[in-house]
């Protein structure tokens, strides 16, 4: 399984929320989780891609120096993680 726990505040959380201008307490009630990782590839074609979690093995821990492999033109291609930010949806109540 993604090892999404570190990056994705889980449901429960308690956050101050932005709603109308004001800020106020709120705690999350649902995630739709998206994560934005940028790799630097190893191999051919090189430099740097940003990738969605759907293009990495299931067993990848999505931190920052980690070396893995992301599917690139549905070829496997070994890279590096660079960043990981959480691009994630919160409902909150």
């Amino acid at each position: 399984m993604v090892d999404e726990e570190k990056t994705v505040l889980p449901v429960g959380t308690e956050v101050s929320a932005k709603f109308k201008g004001a800020f106020c307490e709120a705690r999350i009630k649902r995630v739709t989780r998206n994560l934005k990782v940028k790799v630097q590839l190893k191999e051919p074609p090189f430099g740097f891609i940003q990738a969605p979690c759907s293009d990495f093995p299931h067993n990848v821990k999505f931190e920052v120096n980690e070396n893995t492999e992301v599917q690139v033109q549905r070829k496997p291609v070994r890279c590096t993680i660079v960043s990981v930010k959480d691009a994630s949806v919160y409902l909150v109540g």
